[in-house]
């Protein structure tokens, strides 16, 4: 869990297995996550990562198949709505651009 931060989305990442396992956490119903990062620990402190990964996959997924070029597409992607979490300013745009090559790639 990244709780009051951003996560890094690296180029071996699966933006569908994150969503997945955050999902499948979800449905525990427990009363508290104890994250690797950050201080909120609440039942509810998984939900701006899960959001940020659905928004981040559908927006960037939209601008590759709308033929936008990679150096261009963080402007498609309404994320920005999270920058109040810890690294935003550094991970964003790192995250986008790393999926993006990902179905570039078809990775």
């Amino acid at each position: 869990m990244f709780n009051g931060r951003l996560l890094n989305y690296r180029k071996a990442s699966s933006v569908d297995g994150w969503i997945e396992a955050i999902e499948n956490l979800s449905k525990l119903n427990a009363k508290n996550f104890l994250g690797g990062h950050g201080k909120e620990y609440d039942k509810d402190s998984y939900k701006p990562t899960l959001e940020y990964l659905k928004i981040m996959k559908e927006d960037v997924s939209k601008a590759y198949e709308n033929e936008i070029e990679s150096a261009d597409v963080t402007q498609y992607v309404k994320t920005k709505k999270f920058n109040y979490l810890n690294h935003f300013k550094q991970l964003n745009y790192s995250n986008i651009q790393n999926y993006y090559y990902q179905l570039e790639w078809g990775e």
